[in-house]
């Protein structure tokens, strides 16, 4: 591509990485080449480089739990735009695991977001100082977290149970 380009492997590099290095005409030539070229950087090498891997690892305890469904969604719905990849993995609803798919996940991620796990809190500690840990419905002082808000839906529920007539209920969480 630099032959082609008609500059140094190392302006290419530039054009390509550091643009704000190099004049406008010179990163044009280097796009268009690279555009001709079909180049499509290597994500590998890059994560080697940067020191960052432009991936996100999202672990659920049951991908087929409906309750899961929008959460896995809304999560590929944010990154989808970036230039962030999502792998996602299940456990089954099993805590071995969950522990083992996060301590593969740590050193091929920029971060992980654990929903509703179930490893211990030392455990999350050791994962979270390993890489950048989000927690989806469950709190500790490992990682920060992200909690659903019952309150609404179980005001609607009480609301329509008491116009159904009943006057005394519990719920049992």
């Amino acid at each position: 591509m630099a032959t082609l380009a008609g500059v140094s492997p190392s302006t290419v590099s530039r054009a390509l990485n550091n643009p704000e290095l190099v004049n406008a005409e010179t990163r044009r030539r280097v796009l268009e080449c690279a555009e001709r070229l079909g180049y499509r950087p290597n994500r590998a090498a890059q994560s080697l480089v940067l020191g960052r891997t432009r991936n996100v690892g999202l672990i659920v305890p049951d991908i087929a739990n409906p309750f899961f469904a929008p959460f896995i969604k809304g999560v590929e719905a944010y990154f989808r735009d970036t230039e962030y990849a999502v792998f996602l993995a299940d456990t089954d609803e099993d805590t071995a695991t969950e522990v083992r798919l996060a301590e593969a996940m740590v050193e091929r991620v920029d971060g992980l977001i654990l929903c509703a796990p179930r490893m211990t809190g030392a455990r999350l500690r050791a994962v979270a100082a390993r890489t950048a840990v989000v927690l989806a419905n469950r709190t500790s002082g490992a990682a920060p977290s992200v909690l659903l808000d019952f309150r609404p839906g179980m005001e609607q529920a009480v609301a329509h149970v008491h116009a159904l007539g009943h006057r005394r209920c519990a719920y049992l969480a």
